[in-house]
């Protein structure tokens, strides 16, 4: 059986049996299960990071960010899927790559506002300036390009 139906049959028997006295016992494998659940969904997003699979990565983190809103690894999770960000739009070409840097500095902005004493900052806080500069470099790109086509 595997985790989702076990929850779904403790979830049944919680609702059909509410006075029952191996409801705090149900109670507690329920939580290791939602435990268990939302380990495995933080490993699967950190294992797209960690292959270099930066979209999939920032795609399953904003997921596990959703789905698991009180999670322990809430910091962990937002800080990958901003280094997940920061290397695709590193590694993008100049057609893609002001967008994404966009998207790399909002997933800084929102790990800052939740997190503002982070001790993470202190790695984060250096490419954040690296994406500004190379936001201006992208736009200075962009504008030689449409100023050689145009003439």
């Amino acid at each position: 059986m595997d985790t989702k139906k076990a929850m779904e049959a403790f979830e049944g028997f919680i609702a059909t049996y509410p006075e029952s006295t191996r409801i705090p016992m149900a109670n507690q494998i329920y939580s290791e299960l939602t435990g268990r659940l939302e380990m495995k969904d933080f490993e699967i997003a950190k294992q797209y990071y960690h292959t270099e699979h930066y979209t999939a990565a920032m795609k399953a983190f904003d997921i596990f960010n959703e789905e698991h809103l009180g999670s322990i690894y809430r910091e962990e999770a937002m800080y990958f899927q901003f280094k997940a960000a920061y290397e695709l739009a590193m590694q993008s070409v100049l057609t893609k790559k002001d967008e994404r840097l966009e998207e790399a500095r909002q997933a800084y902005l929102k790990f800052q506002k939740n997190y503002p004493e982070s001790e993470r900052l202190k790695e984060l806080n250096p490419m954040m300036e690296t994406i500004e500069k190379e936001k201006s470099k992208a736009q200075e790109e962009i504008n030689k390009i449409q100023l050689q086509t145009s003439t």
